[in-house]
This record gives C-alpha cells, structure tokens and sequence, in this order.
C-alpha cells in the first residue's frame, strides 16, 4: 500500500511539473458556455496567454475577464477567431474593469462592438471587422461605424494595429484628450483617415491609395522633420497638422489661443488634390505650400492669409490668384526640379567626414534643398545639410531627392578602416616563358581595409603583371614585382624567376632487342636546346622484363616486351618511348631418343626434340637425315625409306646445338629361322662382329654370311 501510495504521489509531482510550466494555451471551443471547462485549473498559476477559437458566449466572456483580472493572463489574449453567440461584444460582457494586456485581438467577423476596449488597458490592440470596413473609436455620429469605446480619453491602447479590409478611420471625441496612442499601422485597404485630439502619436503609416488624410481639430502628432509630404493619391487634405505643437488650445476652435510657430514649416500637396479644408493656414499657422496641380483645389472652411506662401507651376500664378481662397495668399511661380545629380566619394574612411553636393537641372530650380538618405546609418550617417560622416566599414547607397520628391540620384559608398600594412600570396615564384599566375595581396586589416591595390614590375620583358594581380612570364630571367596599396601606399614584393620549358623530348631510338643480362643506355634529345631544366623522369612499364635507371641504362631481365618511357621533369606533356625486346637465348638441345629400329619400309616413328632453357625465346628446330634413301625426317618424324642404318639430327636455329638419333631400318623377311646345337663351342659372331659362346633362342646370328634365328 505503501509502495502505490508513493507511486501515485510521484505520478501527481510529475504532472504538477508539467503543467506548471505551461504559459500558453489554445482552447477551440466548440460548446459556448463550456470554455472553463477546457482549461485545467492546474495551469492557471503559470497561464499567461490564451488563444480561443470555436464559439464562445458573453457566459465565457466573463471566464476570460477573471482570467486576467484575476490571474496572469495579462500576456496575449487573441479572440480573432471566436464567433460570438450573442453577435455582439462591449466592455460589461468580461464583467470586469482596470485589466491589463500585453495584446488583445479583437474577433474578425463580429460586426456589432459596443465600448469593448474599456475594460482593458492594452500595450497593442489589433482590431477591424470584416463586416465593417469603417472603424471608429469614440463618439457615434455615424451609426454604421463600430463603436470601440465612448471617448477617445478611454480609448487606453499604446499601439494600434488595423486589419486588411478596413476602408474608413476615424478617431473622435468632444473631451479632453487624455488618450495614450502611440502608433497606428493602417492596412494597405485603407481610404480615408480622419483623426481628432490625439496628443501622444508619434508614428503612423499613410499607404499609398488613401484619398482623405488630415487631422482634424487638436491632434499632435510628433514629427521628426518640418516639412510634410502628402501622399499623391490624397483627394481631401485637412491641414491642422500644420500647428500641431498647441498648448492649452480651446478644444472646440482651434483659432483661438492657437499656437501658429508649429513644426510643420513645409506643405507638399499632390498634384491630383480636389479639396483643401483650411483650419490652421486660416488662422495664423507659418507654413510654405507647394502644389504642382495646375487647377486650384477647392478651399473648404476659409481661405489662406497673406503671409502664407503658396509655390504653383510655372505660368498659373494669375490662375490661382483668380481663384477664392487662394488669392490671398502670396503666390510665387515655382520652376520644378527635372533631374539631381549627386557629387559624392566612392571610397570613404572611418572617421572622415564629407559634405555633399547636387546638381540640378534646369540650373534655375527655384528650391535645391536636397532630402539626404544613407541605407545604413550605422556605417555612414548624413546631416540634414548634406554632411556625410563614415562610421565603420561596410556598403551604402546614398539617395539625394529633391525637395518635392519628383527626382532622385543615388550613389554607392563603401567605407574602409585605413590600411595598415600588405601582405603577399607568394615571396618567390618560377614560371616558364608563356605561363600565367595569379598573385593575391591582402590589405590589412583584414576584411575591413581598402584591398585597391597598384602593381609594377622591375622588368617587363621578363614578366609582366596586370591590374588584378596576374603575372606573365615573357622571357628568361629575374625580376621583381611590387603590389602597392592605394592606401597608405604600404607595399610588398615577389621575387620571379622565369625559365625557358621543355617542349619536347625525343629518343634516339624507338626500339631496340636485348638478350637476358645485357644492357644499353638509351639517348634522350631535350628540345629546345636552351631549356632550363632538361631533367628526364625514365619509367619501365614493366620491371620484371626490364628495369631502367635515372641515366636511361636499360638492363634486360626476363624474356618479353616492355617500354622504356621518358619523361620531361619540366613539361609533362613532353614524353617518348621505346620498345624494348628482351630475349632468352637457346642454351641446348635433346632428343625423346638416342636410337630406334624400324622393320619395314614406310614405317614410321615420332621423336621428340626438347629446347634448353625451358624460357628460351627462339625454340625453332630444324630436322635432318644423314642418309634419306634409309629414312627421311618431318618436324620429328621419322619414315623408313629403306634399308639400313642412318642418323636423324635436331639443330636449334638460335645457336645451331645438336642432337640425334641413330635410325636402324632391317629387312626381317630375308632371316631363316634354324636349330642350333647351343652346345657348340665353336665361336659365332652376331652383325656387329661380338663372339658368343652360348646361343640364345629367339636371337639373330650370322653363320658363314647367313643370317637366322636360334630355335
């Protein structure tokens, strides 16, 4: 019992662990009302971000409200995908107030949204309905646009992210604005934006396709520069925007203790504008205007005053000054920028500085203010006068626009840490007349200097070297060449050395025939005769036939064919052969037989005659008869031609060795066969002249000059 009690207490640690670690959760509820059910309390004390998909009703709002009232789950609270039974969503629903969220994405499709963000104070808010592409927070003077808080002062979002699909923004309230908006990023979708008492936004994207874009009443907005650019589809332009640094302004008429030295100096207008509402301009604001449009847009809310100047195409100042609105303002003819061209160092070093130039065409541009840009701050930075400061090494575009962006040029500059020293891939180098190599220098430091490098030779009619570092070898001799950097002109040297190469090798003779134990040296011509190294490599493409030294000395092994090869040290491609022939010599010669007897005429016998050594390379044998008219003799065979006795000889062609066979041939048919009293003791004498004493039965005798056989 024990025993199951532990294990059960150590299962139980185990899943505690594992779901104290769990920090974010996903729940896909598909049982509205059940969503608390999904989520193990165990997890809650770590359970910092929740994810919800499915359907959901304003009974699981409420689960989600304690949550992050509650719990920890103040990280990312993504509701983007949740349909909502009660197809509405407001602030009462989570049944909670004062929470905070790292992010709250609010449901896509839900169409109905009623002050849903006044629970909740959000670092980033992502927001829009697909079913409502206008947005509005605060105020309700449009009844088809969702309502995300009642006043722009409870509107409690730092950063604000629009979704794709949304076409109108609006941004209103009649209270003070005690709002904490950042940033907003609009989608691409987006057509309109109007904007009313926001004090803290710092950035915002204006994309391309929008066509009403301004401000309205106290917004601030933190420029980073005075002048603005409004983006060239715009159709309707607030310009409140042009004083946006007021203090204590009256919130419901902007002219009065309205601040007129705002940080807006400079208005681009597009070209295409139709509609220009005038608060600020009307009221004091000092703000230059340049519009290139060459019908004057319609004035909405006032006209300029006199001190405000407006720069139009050359031509139309009389038009504009016809038109209400504009002509009281001072109008000045404007001749626009057609082409900039930018004077700046390719090669720039860390530390230096350089003040940039432009050109413009026509040369009576009446504004060359000139926009600098570098692509990378962090290695060459750029003042707003065109003073260019190299930060550390690297690559960088820099881009010059002119003051209404109509024109640009753009140059590359790479910066460089000063050169320190040089060093060489080689010290010494031999090449032969008409090669070519390559000679690395590195600059240092490494990686980070101007690697330019100037190249020189001592003497060019030895070799001579090209811009990047390649060095030909001309003719014999010695010289040195020198890589120079460009910078700090530190400097290194090769030494080179060029030899005149083998171009072919050629042996006196191609073939040549050896007996086993000699030995010749072969002669080796090297071509052309002024070449440096006339080394030959000498091979044998077979050793055990025949071996060859580095002196060409061939000595002959074994019986057979091998090639004797040379090979130029300097050229590999130069090379000869010769056909060495070893041969082994005839030392003797036997035949199967030293005698043999023949009875009848045409009879026949095989000898066999053996050539000594076994190796020997000439085998040949030749066969003749010392008397045909007794036997005649074939390639070893012997034919009884008649009577008698004749010797057979074998001779080796190599050597001329000898060896035979004495050939008997008998007449059998003339012997008489008798009864011999073998108890003679007379003497009888056989054909080769022996006396016998006993007579044999069977043998052959000769008495009185017959013949006969003893019975």
């Amino acid at each position: 019992m024990k025993k199951l009690l532990l294990t059960l207490a150590l299962v139980m640690g185990i899943l505690t662990n594992t779901f104290s670690q769990v920090t974010s959760l996903t729940v896909d509820c598909q049982n509205p009302g059940w969503l608390s059910s999904y989520i193990n309390p165990s997890i809650l004390p770590t359970l910092r971000n929740l994810t919800v998909t499915g359907q959901i009703n304003k009974t699981d709002l409420a689960t989600i409200g304690n949550l992050v009232k509650n719990y920890n789950v103040q990280g990312r609270l993504d509701l983007s995908d949740v349909t909502i039974v009660e197809n509405r969503l407001s602030a009462d629903m989570f049944g909670v107030t004062g929470c905070k969220l790292e992010l709250f994405a609010l449901p896509k499709s839900l169409g109905l949204m009623e002050k849903c963000i006044e629970w909740v104070e959000v670092d980033t808010l992502i927001c829009g309905c697909f079913e409502q592409p206008d947005f509005l927070i605060g105020g309700s003077y449009n009844p088809i646009v969702t309502d995300y808080c009642s006043d722009i002062n409870n509107f409690r979002v730092k950063h604000l992210i629009i979704r794709e699909g949304i076409e109108s923004f609006h941004c209103d309230s009649n209270k003070e604005n005690n709002n904490i908006l950042e940033s907003i990023l609009f989608p691409n979708s987006i057509k309109h934006i109007s904007i009313n008492r926001l004090k803290a936004l710092y950035d915002m994207n204006v994309p391309e396709g929008v066509e009403t874009f301004g401000p309205r009443l106290n917004t601030n907005i933190h420029f980073t520069s005075d002048t603005l650019y409004v983006q060239p589809s715009v159709k309707t332009f607030w310009d409140t925007w042009a004083d946006h640094d007021y203090r204590n302004a009256d919130l419901g008429y902007p002219h009065t203790n309205r601040n007129t030295n705002g940080r807006i100096k400079c208005l681009y207008l597009p070209e295409n504008l139709e509609t220009f509402w005038v608060v600020a301009l009307h009221y004091g604001a000092q703000v230059d205007i340049h519009i290139k449009s060459k019908i004057p847009p319609k004035i909405e809310n006032g006209w300029l005053i006199s001190n405000t100047i407006v720069y139009v195409p050359l031509g139309y100042k009389e038009i504009y000054k016809s038109r209400d609105g504009w002509k009281e303002a001072t109008i000045i003819e404007e001749v626009y920028a057609e082409k900039i061209t930018i004077s700046v160092p390719s090669i720039m070093y860390t530390n230096e500085t350089y003040n940039l130039s432009a050109n413009f065409t026509p040369s009576n541009t009446t504004f060359k203010d000139v926009l600098w840009t570098s692509s990378d701050n962090t290695i060459l930075s750029i003042s707003n006068n065109g003073m260019c400061s190299a930060n550390k090494p690297g690559a960088v575009t820099i881009t010059a626009m002119n003051a209404d962006k109509s024109c640009s040029d753009v140059e590359m500059v790479r910066v460089y840490d000063h050169t320190t020293g040089i060093s060489l891939s080689n010290s010494t180098l031999m090449m032969n007349i008409g090669t070519i190599q390559k000679l690395q220098a590195l600059t240092l430091p490494l990686g980070t200097s101007d690697g330019r490098i100037n190249w020189s030779t001592s003497n060019d009619m030895v070799a001579s070297i090209s811009e990047d570092g390649t060095i030909k070898a001309i003719g014999r001799g010695t010289c040195t060449i020198t890589a120079t950097s460009v910078d700090g002109e530190y400097s290194a040297e090769c030494v080179i050395i060029v030899q005149q190469p083998v171009e072919a090798i050629t042996l006196e003779k191609h073939n040549v025939s050896l007996k086993v134990g000699e030995a010749e040296n072969l002669f080796v011509q090297v071509s052309p005769t002024t070449a440096d190294n006339k080394t030959v490599i000498w091979s044998s493409s077979n050793i055990q036939i025949a071996s060859i030294d580095n002196n060409g000395n061939v000595t002959a092994l074994k019986a057979g064919e091998a090639w004797a090869k040379a090979v130029s040290n300097d050229n590999a491609e130069a090379k000869d052969s010769c056909k060495v022939t070893v041969i082994q010599p005839v030392t003797g010669i036997t035949i199967s037989q030293e005698s043999c007897q023949m009875s009848n005429i045409g009879e026949s016998i095989q000898l066999e005659a053996t050539v000594l050594p076994e190796d020997a390379s000439n085998k040949e044998v030749r066969w003749s008869s010392s008397n045909e008219s007794i036997c005649m003799v074939s390639q070893g065979k012997v034919i009884a031609t008649g009577y008698g006795t004749a010797v057979v000889i074998a001779s080796t062609v190599d050597g001329g060795f000898l060896a035979s066979c004495v050939v008997n041939v008998e007449d059998t048919s003339a012997i008489q066969e008798t009864t011999v009293d073998n108890q003679n003791d007379s003497p009888i004498y056989d054909l080769m002249g022996c006396k016998v004493k006993k007579v044999i039965k069977g043998s052959l005798y000769i008495q009185n000059g017959q013949k006969f056989i003893a019975k």
